[in-house]
């Protein structure tokens, strides 16, 4: 979740649970939208609407934008821990299995999570620029 999300909803003066009640959806569901771990489906968006009392396209709106800042965060915690299973194969040369495939899919998901990385934070730099440049 994001500071944006937590932001918005203290303006509102509610918190996840009261939303999740409100709206008669699980906590679970609400934190996963809010996080952009979940996709927003029409009958739960609208619910969520109906209980924050904003526009639909409003919040589609701000979820999506959740959803981005969502992706880059799972995209920088897969790097991390890609990074540090190979710190610890490196500091301790016993803690590796002899696995040489192994640890060549760990090499490749540390490269596809840095390229996802660069990707994400690429766009959101993208975004940042053409949004202060209005």
């Amino acid at each position: 979740m994001t500071d944006a999300w937590t932001d918005f909803l203290a303006a509102k003066g509610i918190s996840n649970r009261d939303l999740a009640e409100r709206s008669n959806l699980s906590l679970s569901t609400v934190i996963g939208l809010a996080s952009g771990k979940h996709r927003p489906q029409k009958g739960k968006l609208r619910k969520l609407a109906m209980a924050l009392e904003v526009p639909s396209d409003d919040l589609l709106e701000m979820l999506s934008a959740q959803s981005k800042l969502g992706r880059e965060d799972v995209h920088r915690r897969a790097l991390r821990s890609a990074v540090t299973r190979m710190h610890v194969i490196a500091k301790n040369p016993s803690a590796y299995d002899g696995n040489l495939k192994l640890l060549e899919k760990r090499l490749d998901a540390v490269v596809v999570a840095a390229k996802a990385a660069r990707a994400a934070i690429t766009a959101r730099a993208e975004t940042v620029c053409l949004t202060s440049a209005e």
